[in-house]
């Protein structure tokens, strides 16, 4: 058993949890072996979320090792075994209690807490040794949290699931995060006393709803971790109005998009009612062209650079098709993504607009297609448009004249 700890191998709880299977019930005796405590028993202890539980077991166990010693070096005991039973009592109702399998063993006992069986463990070492009884709530009160002014740390204090959990971080006041959330939302820790932490979110910014939630501290650290330090100040603060140029009807950001929308709606409308233009073209790779599929008259064929809205915009280094919109508005428009292949299968993310698959030429008889412009609700916008009529089967090619080779330094 490897407890999730550097400081301690936890000796008193180990001690406890062979001590207690030994006093096994008879029904919890099978084939001569004591399963009261099981191995899987052990698995769950040493998990890291029960570490604080654990801890405040070891200290309870450890403190009242050292009281009991006490009280023996000064002759308080009328026998031995009576220290020994005390202290074996206190160690197998320890160890049942943080198993949750109190009503397994031996006593059937019902403890809300590590306080009540160390209240329990005072009452009877006391008794013991003819000392003054003091009640449960006394011996409670010793094992109080330390005050601001007193600064102490008692060995009560580490016995105290509540101190422990503190230590770690846990203090009422403090923002948490409740990780079984899937809205990861905010809760207070408003309380802790013996057995649970009470925890209360904050109020939904949109429904205003408030959930409550009891955390035991076995289940403490994996229900709830602390807010992030850099989130806390961040939690509901109340903005100053915002700046008009960050509202959507002045922000220029916005304004760009409403822009390139505005362009790609007219686009795609006019792609839409004039499908059968797209329709009259037949699509070739390897090299990739676009053909006519029928003899078409002059003018018959009007092509627009339809493409992605991610296509479109306001800056490009690689496009020279530009639509020139209200108030000077300009955009740049880019090919969609053509297929690699033949196979279907393969054009998910291809978008089929024969403007882009018109080819150049150099010589001036093969041309038969020209840019032109065409008004597109407020866009002025370039398209191909068949200068000359076109048979069945043509390439379509735009004249684009020779750059002269540049000239090399002698």
């Amino acid at each position: 058993m490897t407890f999730k700890s550097a400081v301690t191998k936890f000796p008193f709880v180990r001690t406890a949890i062979v001590a207690t299977n030994l006093i096994s019930p008879k029904k919890k005796v099978i084939d001569g072996v004591a399963r009261l405590i099981v191995k899987t028993d052990l698995a769950i202890l040493s998990r890291k979320d029960n570490l604080l539980i654990v801890q405040a077991t070891e200290a309870l166990l450890s403190e009242s090792w050292d009281d009991l010693q006490r009280r023996n070096d000064a002759d308080l005991f009328k026998d031995a075994f009576s220290a020994n039973a005390i202290y074996g009592r206190l160690s197998s109702r320890a160890v049942l209690f943080i198993l949750k399998k109190q009503k397994e063993g031996i006593e059937t006992s019902n403890f809300k807490s590590l306080a009540e069986i160390k209240a329990s463990f005072m009452l009877e070492a006391s008794a013991a040794c003819g000392e003054a009884i003091k009640t449960p709530d006394a011996a409670s009160d010793s094992a109080a949290p330390p005050t601001a002014a007193s600064g102490m740390v008692s060995l009560g204090d580490m016995s105290d699931p509540a101190f422990l959990a503190s230590k770690e971080g846990y203090k009422v006041g403090g923002l948490y995060v409740c990780k079984t959330e899937a809205d990861k939302a905010v809760y207070v820790l408003e309380s802790m006393d013996e057995t649970t932490c009470s925890f209360k979110s904050q109020a939904d910014a949109v429904t205003g709803k408030v959930f409550e939630k009891k955390v035991a501290y076995d289940s403490l650290t994996k229900t709830f971790k602390p807010l992030p330090t850099s989130m806390v100040d961040k939690q509901y603060v109340k903005l100053s109005k915002p700046p008009a140029e960050h509202l959507p009807a002045s922000s220029p950001s916005f304004l760009k998009d409403v822009e390139k929308a505005q362009l790609y709606l007219e686009l795609f409308e006019y792609a839409k009612w004039h499908a059968a233009s797209d329709d009259s073209v037949e699509y070739y790779l390897n090299p990739s062209n676009v053909r006519s599929k029928l003899n078409a008259g002059k003018g018959s064929i009007k092509l627009v650079p339809a493409t992605d809205l991610q296509r479109i915009s306001h800056k490009s280094v690689t496009s020279q098709i530009v639509a020139h919109g209200p108030n000077e508005a300009q955009l740049f428009l880019d090919a969609p993504l053509k297929p690699r292949s033949t196979d279907p299968k393969e054009w998910k993310a291809v978008t089929f607009s024969p403007f882009w698959w018109v080819k150049s030429t150099t010589i001036s008889g093969e041309a038969n297609m020209k840019l032109t412009k065409m008004k597109l609700g407020g866009w002025s916008v370039p398209v191909f448009e068949n200068h000359k009529a076109v048979k069945a089967n043509d390439v379509l090619l735009y004249f684009e004249k020779e750059e002269p080779a540049a000239k090399r330094a002698r």
